[in-house]
């Protein structure tokens, strides 16, 4: 499965910066399911705010993504 697009939901007004940065670091990647995924996201999300300079991680919210067909 490849991802087509990943929004941000609940993390605050800065929210999609996040989810552009994961969706840019993933590029191409495929994955066997939803779950796989699912198991990467609070990893990838704490990998962004890092390298985004942030000082803090959002506590709330998440990654909703779009899966190709």
């Amino acid at each position: 499965m490849k991802i087509r697009n990943i929004e941000a939901t609940d993390m605050g007004p800065d929210q999609q910066e996040i989810a552009n940065w994961v969706e840019n670091h993933l590029g191409d990647s495929e994955f066997m399911n939803q779950e796989e995924f699912d198991n990467q996201e609070g990893e990838l999300i704490h990998l962004a705010c890092q390298e985004l300079g942030w000082n803090s991680v959002p506590q709330n919210g998440g990654l909703v993504v779009e899966w190709m067909e």
